[in-house]
């Protein structure tokens, strides 16, 4: 098992064949946000402003911290379900959208060998570059170049202008 890294939102753990993306509780911002805090000599301060504003209280931002992740798992589960032509990593299984299982593809060693689908459609699109532009967010799995990290909440929007076809079941049955 190898811990490969931790995004704003989720956690990804390579296990074998397979890579494990978990919603981060974001605790960890929270404990080093209060030291920072108490350093400062601000505490007085901060405590008026946390009981005006609800959202920065710990649970908000715990609650703030675990949803960002659910819904990053949540669409990429979506996605690799209804869009399955369009190179993207599919997840396998997802439970309760805390964890998603995706298979673990090889690294993409040479960044000037992408030629995604996705990066032909984003030409001249600046807002999801520096997101998606980077190699560690694709994967050689056999002979295909697949997009691994695709939960970026303004993706949707983009790829919804392109008319992608929609995985049937029914294919392949007739």
């Amino acid at each position: 098992m190898r811990f490969v890294g931790s995004g704003k939102s989720r956690a990804v753990v390579l296990t074998g064949p397979y890579a494990f993306k978990i919603a981060r509780f974001g605790l960890g911002y929270v404990l080093r946000r209060t030291v920072e805090i108490l350093r400062s000599g601000q505490t007085g301060d901060k405590i008026v402003e946390w009981r005006r504003e609800r959202n920065l209280s710990v649970f908000g931002v715990l609650y703030e911290r675990l949803s960002e992740g659910i819904m990053c798992n949540k669409r990429e589960y979506h996605w690799s379900r209804n869009h399955r032509d369009f190179s993207l990593m599919p997840t396998l299984w997802t439970f309760f959208y805390l964890v998603n299982v995706q298979r673990r593809g090889n690294a993409v060693a040479d960044e000037t060998r992408l030629n995604h689908p996705l990066l032909r459609l984003l030409e001249g699109c600046e807002i999801l570059r520096p997101d998606i532009d980077g190699p560690e967010q694709y994967c050689w799995h056999g002979r295909r170049l697949l997009l691994v990290d695709y939960a970026h909440p303004d993706l949707e929007g983009v790829l919804g202008r392109r008319q992608l076809r929609t995985a049937s079941w029914s294919r392949g049955f007739y």
